[in-house]
């Protein structure tokens, strides 16, 4: 007795990739959010470390101006800069790298989306050969 095997189809491949290349995307996608999250909460703990130690210098700074009875202004500006500077610093250490795995998903989905209309081409053109010959079997 023979095993009929399926018939398989000329999309079926194509289907298979495209397939392949969505679950791909999706796993970058969950990366992405995963280290999203996790940076967001380093930066988040960063933050806070940089203001606590903000404020207890600030605190030196007051105890030292009321115990000598004038404000030392340069390094109290010194220090905002300082932190501002920081800040800034982290806050582009945080971002860059999330804009790079976004232009990758982006290009994933143009593959994808290309891959797509390419599948679609291929669909129309085998149903119009299909009517074509079902046309002249008429004939």
């Amino acid at each position: 007795m023979k095993s009929q095997q399926p018939e398989t189809h000329p999309m079926d491949s194509r289907v298979s990739r495209v397939e392949a290349t969505l679950s791909t995307v999706q796993e970058a996608i969950e990366r992405v959010e995963t280290e999203g999250q996790q940076r967001g909460d380093r930066l988040e703990r960063m933050i806070i470390e940089q203001t606590a130690s903000l404020a207890s210098k600030i605190d030196g700074i007051s105890s030292a101006q009321a115990a000598g009875g004038k404000t030392n202004w340069s390094v109290l500006i010194a220090a905002v800069g300082v932190v501002i500077t920081v800040l800034g610093v982290v806050g582009a250490v945080w971002v860059r790298p999330l804009e790079v795995r976004d232009g990758e998903v982006a290009r994933r989905l143009d593959q994808m989306h290309q891959e797509d209309v390419e599948s679609r081409a291929l669909v129309l053109r085998t149903f119009e050969m299909a009517v074509r010959a079902e046309e002249r079997a008429k004939k």
